[in-house]
């Protein structure tokens, strides 16, 4: 029986599956018997991932686990010591910095930040083009607050991230298997290079782009419905057109990691309040969630040619052809960068200001001109590179 009512985006339910299939078999095939899911967006993956082996997988299952960690979290554990560290794999992603927002991706405190301030003349929000190569990186790279500071934040955090990973019951040595949503693999990056780059770490995402680090033969990362690498798969350009989609429904409960504590002989992850994404959770993403929850079981009676076809078309009608209530829900939404640029935005107005990242929904940017249908008109033109209507 179909649902009493549509809801926002419930087609992507659809696409969810197709995913998780597509994770089973590869994992069941790559002799996976632990994988990790990463946080926050692996928290729901994880929850499709058991329903998907509880009603259609054949022994032996996979055990699931559920791993606490962020960018931020792991950014800083994961850097050399300051005489041979570069920052390359932070500016390859953010070009210009202020010193404050530096200093905050590499996890320093309030406190630790007007520490190294105190020792510096330079305004700690002012934006500096290209940081990199800037006077204000070689002076704080000077710093002696900011050189003992990094060393023994860079070590405690290292050590108490060991710990916490140490804490779940996998042979670590044999290697990790891992899984998120996507876009580049940061967090798997930053693991990879926490271990010291011996122990090897497989990715498996929901889809890669443009820019993911695929040079280590150790860190291997596979996009499962859509990859740039080697070259793009089949309908690349239609699930890569909107990945912000995919990151919010894909929400979780509970605030960012922001670090790690060692309690009682316990390594535990710290997590940020995150009070207003939460709400936004709740009243927002729950519900479609559960949407996807239910339609979960549907899609195992069809062909897997029939369904590869289908689900690309109905992710294709969302992200092309989006209702007038769709867009509206996705431009109540808003995105918190807490990692390089530390802000709230609202999606309607990155596509009013045009400040459009590839992973973001162009449509949009259309939509918000003044140029009656134009949104429409591209939505089709997508839309009918792949699809041939049956009227």
């Amino acid at each position: 029986m179909s649902p009493s009512h549509k809801i926002p985006f419930e087609d992507i339910s659809w696409t969810f599956w197709f995913f998780i299939e597509k994770l089973y078999k590869q994992l069941l095939h790559d002799g996976v018997r632990d994988v990790f899911f990463l946080a926050r967006e692996g928290d729901f993956l994880k929850q499709l991932f058991d329903l998907y082996q509880k009603d259609l997988a054949k022994d032996p299952l996979i055990n699931t686990h559920y791993l606490l960690v962020s960018r931020r979290a792991t950014f800083l554990p994961s850097l050399r010591p300051l005489s041979g560290e570069n920052f390359a794999r932070l500016f390859s992603k953010f070009l210009d910095f202020s010193l404050n927002n530096f200093l905050r991706s590499l996890n320093f405190s309030s406190d630790d930040i007007q520490q190294v301030l105190a020792e510096m003349k330079v305004d700690q929000n002012t934006l500096i083009r290209s940081f990199k190569d800037s006077e204000t990186l070689q002076l704080l790279l000077q710093n002696q607050s900011f050189q003992k500071l990094y060393e023994q934040k860079r070590i405690e955090q290292k050590q108490k991230y060991i710990g916490y990973l140490q804490s779940f019951p996998v042979e670590l040595e044999k290697g990790m298997h891992v899984v998120d949503i996507g876009w580049h693999g940061s967090i798997q990056d930053n693991m990879f290079h926490i271990l010291d780059e011996e122990i090897p770490i497989s990715g498996y995402y929901l889809g890669l782009v443009k820019h993911a680090d695929m040079s280590l033969a150790q860190n291997d990362k596979k996009g499962l419905l859509f990859s740039y690498f080697p070259t793009p798969t089949k309908y690349y350009s239609v699930y890569s057109h909107n990945c912000s989609l995919f990151e919010l429904i894909a929400g979780t409960p509970h605030g960012m990691v922001l670090s790690y504590v060692k309690n009682n002989n316990t390594f535990q992850a710290v997590l940020d309040e995150g009070k207003e994404e939460i709400d936004l959770f709740h009243s927002k993403i729950v519900p479609i969630q559960k949407r996807i929850l239910a339609y979960f079981e549907r899609f195992t009676l069809l062909s897997d040619q029939e369904r590869e076809y289908l689900i690309a078309k109905g992710h294709a009608r969302m992200v092309f052809l989006p209702s007038k209530a769709e867009i509206d829900f996705f431009r109540s939404l808003y995105h918190f960068e807490k990692f390089g640029l530390f802000q709230k935005t609202y999606f309607q107005h990155i596509f009013s200001n045009n400040t459009l990242s590839p992973i973001c929904w162009r449509l949009l940017t259309l939509y918000n001109t003044k140029i009656p249908f134009l949104w429409r008109v591209y939505g089709w033109f997508k839309y009918l590179r792949h699809f041939i209507l049956v009227w």
